[in-house]
């Protein structure tokens, strides 16, 4: 082997490493897709009649489901296999993406190596994967978010070079960061909060930190003032598909029908007890014919006033049913949406999936006391880098994602009765990708610590 060759590959060794990493994840990756058989679920056909409008309509742009997986149907043009083609082709790149970025966060190159591992071993786990063969918006929310938390750690690493930056710049990143988030946020609704508490976190962030004003203020004002916007654009479309009525139906009909007291506070505010309402008890909006017409006029007026009314006059409801259900918002089992030519899974233990990727899975996205293990040991390298003092700005990113997590949680679990852990998906994947980021940005602090001292004693 020529010998420059040779020493820059012994140089640049956590690049090679790095590379090969990703090259395994791509192609257990397409090996997994080959074994799916694209699934099809009653959720997918709503995205599908709303991707065969005319995109220019209304019927579009405020249909039944938000945009994002209609207009990549529609580039498919409707044909589902397509369609998980390119699931899995944007899977591949966004989740590389972040891993390659991941590594460029750390400063230790084992910390590189291992940091690229985690990110490209999470995402080869069952719930990840197993969205590529589902005509369902999952997939393209966790690719999307996994390109977006790459940017967000790009820009901090910007940031933390103290470098001033042009006006065009910072509204040419904005501008594309505004445009990404928009697509995310269009795969689900409930994303849209997520850009919301973001928003508010930059604002308080600006107000604290001058120094950042100066060198990046166009950028974060600009991000905070589209984020808001996208909120806002987002939220007048779901009211005007009326995307709100079935997860109202199932609240209703699973938390508020079957209880005395619950139900007097909604008949009180206009509510009728007729038979068409009544069916509901105990069942979802598909149980009763999706026939809705005994709840008006009082749902179209004033249902989602009235629950956010409940709600708020309800706080230890609003607040601690999540905590209370947490087992269901974190540990619940998916295995049912497996995208299996045979028999339904029922639970996890039954998914035929390889050994292998069960056993990453049980590892890297846990399930019960396991989480919890996960959340003790990223407090605990938490606190040992405050304790030296080796806090940056990188870990800003995780911190943010753990505190928007628990918000994002009341969201679910009160915006619907049905599915529930799906719909928290993708909080689970916010909270343990910050998790295993934050044990990691421990070992780097731990190390250049190590360093120091060394150096200091020299």
């Amino acid at each position: 082997m020529n010998p420059e060759l040779s020493a820059s590959l012994r140089k640049n060794w956590h690049i090679v490493t790095v590379a090969f990493l990703v090259a395994v994840f791509c192609i257990l990756s397409v090996l997994l897709f080959r074994s799916y058989t694209v699934r099809e679920f009653p959720d997918s056909r709503e995205y599908e009649t709303v991707a065969h409008a005319h995109i220019f309509s209304s019927g579009f742009w405020t249909g039944i489901r938000p945009v994002t997986m209609p207009l990549l149907l529609k580039l498919s043009r409707y044909n589902l296999a397509t369609f998980a083609i390119i699931q899995l082709a944007l899977n591949l790149i966004c989740w590389s993406v972040l891993a390659v970025v991941v590594v460029q966060t750390f400063r230790r190159q084992w910390v590189k190596i291992a940091g690229a591992a985690v990110i490209l071993a999470f995402a080869l786990t069952v719930d990840v994967t197993l969205w590529n063969g589902t005509a369902l918006s999952e997939s393209l929310a966790l690719s999307l978010h996994a390109l977006l938390l790459a940017i967000a750690l790009w820009c901090v690493r910007k940031f933390a070079m103290k470098q001033q930056a042009s006006v065009p710049h910072q509204i040419f990143l904005a501008s594309g960061i505004a445009v990404l988030a928009t697509l995310w946020s269009f795969t689900r609704d409930a994303n849209m909060y997520f850009l919301l508490g973001v928003a508010g976190i930059l604002l308080l962030s600006l107000l604290l930190q001058r120094k950042t004003l100066r060198r990046y203020g166009v950028f974060l004002l600009l991000l905070i003032i589209m984020f808001g916007g996208i909120f806002l654009v987002q939220s007048a479309s779901q009211s005007a598909g009326k995307r709100w009525e079935i997860p109202l139906i199932n609240v209703l009909g699973q938390r508020i029908l079957p209880f005395p007291a619950e139900t007097t506070f909604f008949t009180e505010k206009g509510m009728q007890l007729n038979p068409g309402v009544l069916c509901f008890a105990n069942n979802t909006a598909s149980d009763c014919g999706m026939d809705f017409s005994g709840f008006e006029p009082w749902i179209s007026r004033s249902g989602v006033r009235s629950y956010e009314r409940f709600l708020l006059e309800h706080p230890s409801r609003l607040f601690l049913d999540p905590l209370r259900n947490i087992g269901e918002l974190v540990s619940g089992d998916m295995a049912h949406y497996y995208p299996s030519a045979g028999t339904v899974p029922r639970t996890f233990s039954e998914v035929p999936a390889p050994q292998w990727q069960k056993v990453l899975t049980r590892i890297l996205f846990p399930r019960d006391i396991v989480v919890a293990l996960l959340a003790v040991l990223a407090l605990g390298s938490f606190v040992l880098s405050a304790v030296h003092r080796r806090l940056d700005l990188r870990w800003s990113v995780p911190i943010v994602l753990l505190l928007l997590a628990y918000p994002l949680f009341v969201v679910v679990w009160h915006g619907d009765a049905k599915e529930v852990q799906r719909h928290a998906l993708m909080v689970d994947v916010q909270m343990i990708l910050s998790f295993w980021m934050i044990i990691l940005l421990g070992f780097d602090s731990h190390s250049n610590v190590r360093t120091d001292t060394s150096h200091r004693g020299k």
